[in-house]
């Protein structure tokens, strides 16, 4: 069995840990801000707490074409940004925006979508430990017969 990323432990102690090759942490509820690691780059929470502060954050892992877990954790305390503006050097005239708006609304649409699959996946798994309390429920009133 392979080691398994300190942010995503095996489900069980029988399954295999997941892949983890890109780390993209979120910030709930606003969805708006990711920041990409590699799995060397982010190896506990007290690294998110120091460059991101606190606040809920969902954590991807994700191998080259699929997630393979998703976590999340809270952390107590005033957030920071994840995406500080750069500041710009007293000397260098800025750019004149080119694509921006074009590449802006993509943006916009692939983060509009992640929100709507974080979302989605949320309900689900509440759903599904709804389920799972009842059928632990009904296993409990069967065994007790």
């Amino acid at each position: 069995m392979a080691d398994s990323h300190p942010l995503f432990p095996a489900p069980s102690e029988d399954a295999d840990p997941p892949e983890v090759q890109t780390i993209h942490v979120t910030r709930v509820p606003d969805g708006t801000h990711f920041r990409a690691f590699g799995p060397d780059e982010l190896t506990s929470l007290e690294q998110i707490y120091q460059m991101f502060g606190g606040g809920q954050y969902t954590l991807l892992a994700r191998n080259s074409s699929h997630i393979t877990a998703r976590v999340a954790y809270t952390l107590p305390g005033k957030s920071k940004p994840m995406n500080p503006e750069p500041q710009e050097e007293p000397h260098v005239a800025p750019a004149p925006p080119a694509a921006a708006p074009q590449q802006q609304t993509s943006d916009n649409f692939f983060l509009g979508m992640m929100q709507m699959m974080q979302a989605n996946t949320a309900a689900m798994m509440s759903m599904m430990q709804a389920q799972s309390a009842k059928q632990t429920e009904l296993m409990i009133a069967m065994m007790g017969q």
